[in-house]
């Protein structure tokens, strides 16, 4: 129970009368107007509640107010690096109907087929006239085509899991528009019929943030079973976090029980998010809030009885702070710091080990700006200990970036951890990107990329009371696939977005070589000299991707130099050996220990994989050339085994020149024959489509000049693609307007 007891329980006077009045009328529109009271101290709003169909009901007794239909700021171009293009797919949308709004994400892939994905959202139509709850969409292609229904169930907070059987679970806030108790959709069918149960009956609570995990270890003393939790107000357990189970695919429940109410806060337990351990323990995290209802620690509960009952509640960490009160933030709409947890349940060296994230102001138990990060807790002992936290954004501090709605979860099969989260560190005041990051090594380490294709700006939405623009996102991953999902506004009307990708859990999924002529350490007299050495890379990832490789010299004193960028357009398989290069070492060069680095990702700012070897200058000789100098990959040859090669040159056929490039409005493109054949000569954009065919005809031996002209494309980067007899040539250009 709460210190204020008896202040709530006033406030539950009026929410239950609204509750005997909407129950019967699920439709927000038809809910008729209660009398206010007289009394003008009793306290009406609960502002500790944050679900969505309370404060619609709120909004329809005139209480609050909705946010007004104004015009919405248009998208921007990403100002971000193309680190993102290396790893992810196109914008899909869930649902391509604009007359809904759809937020509050929910996504899961299911365990036996990686093309099969589930999301639920909370949707309504648009212009707001009816609150539809939370929806089903499905896609069986991997997320290419979605379908489904919008019209859902409940009154929001949807969570959704998929069991071993392939029975799709859909939770909810209520069986009805109503917040009285947890509902449960199950669909045995993929879609083609649903039916509707109830997770712990109403008691007179209202229930809010709830979440839905299920046990698909197979083995597990529990496999199957299914998790529910939420917050309960009003109830026996007000301000607490409850939970339950099933073993009979949702159609009854436990009763309900409090995991929280070891942790005693001044103001309430919330935002709670469960996951299962590798041998069916059961674990559940929470906000704790202080009286401002601001988060000031993370909850945590365990069961190691498939939820029959469970430990004492301990707090994961202290001393941190959230932003559901933090006034500075740029984004106008409301937010919150709910955890999110995920479970090492692979069989890599990780097993086990939990994991969760929030978004903090400042570094926690510092709790100052200027930045708001995202942090991660691990423990490897079931919750006992908590390792410090890791901040997963890796973009700088100092910046004064805003990161927030913060999701996480651990592929089951290779161990890799994948997390989402929208970010502003390349955005305009008040707009935010969508942005991922990636960790091979159990959150020692991340790896940033952005998803979205735009820059948006989330505004509350029309109709919606509380600044509501949902208040999270999600991903979810499965034997490297990865599906992550948000809800942006970029077309006027807040959807959800999907842009799935592939990691492998072995490692990066590009790799470098380096192999000198000479064994390292290779010794470089006090007049300078050269080093030879070959270069292989090798892509591993399944779908093609634009990156590049660069060498920089590291000094002894740490001081990393660069020497050349390459551009490099990668399909799966392909191999690229680059043979006999030379990297100078002039004689200014002071004596001492240096290193010759190679890189594979996107420059400067992700590298992938990377390899180096040692050269020890003798001495120093004054005379001579003061800088390194290497040799260019591009004039060498590079043996792809893919699909293609990309390569400027190959075998004497080359792309020679593109003139000028950058380029406005036309360029000159040189190409080499060697052998009279039938050549084509094509123009890709960023996304793999064809813009332009420049030739396709016979062609004679020798240079040859085309012209491409972008007065009818966009700014951007290009392919220009050539191939005879089987070879292909390609080269990078790019048209500034």
């Amino acid at each position: 129970m709460r210190d204020a007891r008896g202040y709530w329980h006033l406030k539950a006077l009026l929410l239950l009368l609204l509750l005997l009045v909407v129950t019967t009328q699920p439709v927000l529109a038809d809910i008729p107007k209660v009398v206010q009271t007289d009394n003008t101290d009793l306290p009406i709003l609960d502002e500790r509640i944050w679900s969505i169909s309370y404060w619609q009901m709120m909004a329809e007794l005139g209480l609050v107010e909705v946010a007004p239909d104004v015009p919405f700021a248009p998208p921007s171009p990403s100002m971000s690096n193309e680190l993102d293009e290396f790893v992810d797919g196109p914008d899909m949308l869930t649902s391509g109907n604009f007359a809904t709004h759809q937020s509050e994400n929910s996504i899961f892939i299911d365990p036996n087929d990686t093309d099969i994905i589930l999301n639920s959202n909370n949707s309504s139509d648009w212009p707001l006239g009816q609150f539809y709850g939370a929806s089903s969409l499905f896609s069986m292609d991997g997320g290419d085509t979605w379908g489904g229904q919008i019209d859902g169930w409940g009154g929001g907070d949807p969570a959704v899991v998929i069991d071993q059987d392939g029975i799709w679970y859909l939770g909810h806030i209520g069986s009805n528009q109503s917040g009285s108790a947890n509902g449960i959709t199950v669909s045995t069918n993929q879609g083609q019929s649903y039916t509707t149960y109830q997770a712990g009956a109403s008691n007179g609570s209202f229930l809010d943030k709830n979440h839905l995990w299920i046990d698909n270890n197979v083995g597990s003393p529990f496999e199957g079973r299914l998790y529910a939790a939420w917050t309960d107000f009003y109830g026996a357990n007000d301000g607490e976090v409850e939970a339950v189970w099933s073993d009979d695919n949702g159609q009854t429940w436990n009763n309900r029980q409090a995991v929280s109410d070891e942790v005693s806060p001044s103001s309430l337990n919330q935002g709670v998010n469960l996951d299962v351990g590798p041998n069916g323990e059961v674990y559940a995290t929470w906000a704790v809030y202080n009286g401002p209802l601001t988060e000031i620690a993370l909850g945590f509960a365990k069961s190691i009885d498939g939820g029959v009952s469970w430990l004492p509640a301990t707090t994961a960490i202290n001393n941190i702070h959230g932003i559901r009160s933090y006034g500075s933030m740029e984004q106008n709409h409301r937010k919150n710091s709910f955890p999110s947890m995920t479970v090492d349940i692979s069989e890599g060296p990780n097993q086990g080990d939990i994991y969760i994230v929030w978004p903090n102001l400042g570094v926690p138990g510092v709790n100052s700006g200027p930045d708001v990060g995202i942090w991660m807790i691990k423990s490897t002992d079931g919750g006992q200990t908590w390792a410090d936290p890791v901040r997963i954004n890796t973009d700088d501090p100092a910046d004064g970036n805003q990161h927030y709605f913060a999701w996480i979860h651990c592929d089951p099969v290779t161990g890799v951890l994948n997390a989402i989260w929208y970010d502003n560190r390349n955005s305009a005041y008040g707009a935010v990107e969508a942005w991922v990051g990636i960790s091979y090594d159990g959150g020692a380490t991340w790896e940033n990329y952005r998803v979205s294709d735009v820059s948006f700006t989330p505004s509350p939405i029309p109709g919606f009371a509380t600044g509501y623009f949902g208040d999270y996102l999600s991903i979810h991953s499965r034997n490297g696939i990865v599906v992550p999902c948000w809800t942006d506004n970029r077309n006027g009307v807040a959807m959800t977005y999907v842009s799935p990708y592939v990691t492998d859990g072995s490692g990066p999924p590009v790799t470098i070589t380096l192999e000198p002529a000479i064994t390292p350490p290779i010794y470089i007299l006090p007049s300078g000299g050269n080093v030879t050495y070959d270069a292989n890379v090798r892509y591993n990832a399944a779908t093609p991707q634009h990156g590049q490789a660069w060498t920089q010299g590291r000094t002894p004193n740490g001081d990393l130099v660069t020497l050349d960028v390459y551009q490099i357009d990668f399909t799966p398989g392909m191999v690229i050996n680059v043979t006999n290069q030379t990297v100078n070492v002039p004689g200014t060069v002071p004596a001492g220990t240096y290193q010759f680095v190679a890189n594979v990702g996107f420059y400067p700012n992700f590298v992938a994989d990377s390899d180096e070897f040692d050269i020890i200058k003798l001495g120093t000789e004054a005379d001579g050339a003061s800088d390194w100098s290497t040799s260019d990959w591009m004039d060498a040859e590079l043996a792809a085994e893919g699909d293609k090669n990309l390569a400027a040159s190959v075998n004497g056929f080359s792309i020679e020149s593109a003139t000028p490039n950058p380029f406005n409005p036309d360029t000159r493109i040189s190409i080499s024959i060697p052998d009279a054949g039938h050549l084509t000569v094509k123009v890709f954009n960023s996304l793999g489509q064809e813009v332009a065919v420049l030739y396709d005809n016979d062609m004679s031996v020798g240079s040859h000049n085309l012209t491409l002209s972008g007065s009818n494309l966009a700014s951007g980067v290009y392919l220009v693609r050539a191939e005879i007899f089987g070879q292909t040539a390609v080269r990078r250009i790019t048209l500034m307007k």
